[in-house]
């Protein structure tokens, strides 16, 4: 493990870029003065006695004397800013506010993606399209966390953090548009949901019972289900469901896509 004595025999470093310069030549390697490391994968890193360390981790210890603890985040986003003010634990790290935010991104209301107004090298370009679709999510990485983009959305429109679940009047997870965003409890959120992949009948509840030879409509209210009636068609139970979810669930009612 590098010391404080070593890198600071090693390194030179630039406090107003938070580069770090080799201080003595390198035979073979680099000359005095050349800045130190490469980068990977977007982050730079340097070798020291054969082990390669991120730069924002040698840095830390050129200025703190210790060895990082935890991963260390810069707090513009900027993976290649190691300004030593720039640097902080993640243990540290506090979330992204809506100035922060709005500084590095933009939101289209109408469209309901993030773009990038500050480019952060090949795969952020400025104004490009920000974040990634894992689950069905959009999700953005920025100062160091991943972030749910209608989370994010919901940051920008009204300047403070959700206190519930974020939920998507259409049910599409990927549709962040201002219009589509509203906040919900978690039951509220789940009263939104269509049918389930084990769902058989294709209507949310509505199942087949076998006692009866009938389709069986029930709903939930609070931890318990109400029973709604048995039908002889499963449409019609759909039905029955949907206008008891009208009245139950209110505005956060699912409708089934009944005909007739």
């Amino acid at each position: 493990m590098p010391t404080q004595d070593l890198v600071q025999s090693l390194f030179d470093y630039e406090s107003e870029t938070g580069h770090l310069r080799w201080s003595k030549n390198r035979v073979g390697r680099a000359e005095a003065g050349c800045r130190a490391g490469t980068c990977v994968r977007g982050t730079r890193v340097v070798c020291v006695h054969k082990k390669q360390y991120t730069v924002r981790q040698i840095v830390w210890l050129y200025h703190r004397g210790t060895m990082p603890t935890s991963k260390i985040y810069p707090i513009n986003g900027c993976a290649n800013d190691t300004r030593i003010e720039n640097l902080t634990l993640a243990k540290d790290q506090h979330w992204i506010d809506a100035e922060r935010l709005r500084h590095l991104l933009s939101y289209e209301q109408d469209t309901g993606h993030f773009r990038w107004k500050n480019g952060r090298g090949p795969r952020a370009k400025t104004g490009t399209i920000a974040g990634r679709n894992r689950f069905g999510y959009n999700q953005i990485h920025v100062c160091g966390r991943r972030y749910p983009a209608h989370r994010l959305a919901w940051l920008y429109m009204t300047g403070e953090w959700p206190q519930n679940d974020i939920d998507h009047i259409n049910r599409n997870r990927s549709d962040n548009r201002w219009c589509n965003l509203r906040e919900a409890t978690r039951s509220q959120n789940n009263m939104n949901r269509g049918p389930t992949k084990a769902n058989k009948s294709g209507f949310k509840g509505v199942s087949w019972s076998k006692c009866n030879s009938k389709w069986i409509a029930r709903i939930k209210v609070g931890k318990k289900y109400k029973h709604l009636g048995c039908f002889t068609s499963k449409e019609d139970a759909a039905n029955a469901y949907n206008r008891a979810s009208e009245i139950v669930h209110g505005d956060f009612g699912y409708s089934n896509p009944v005909v007739g």
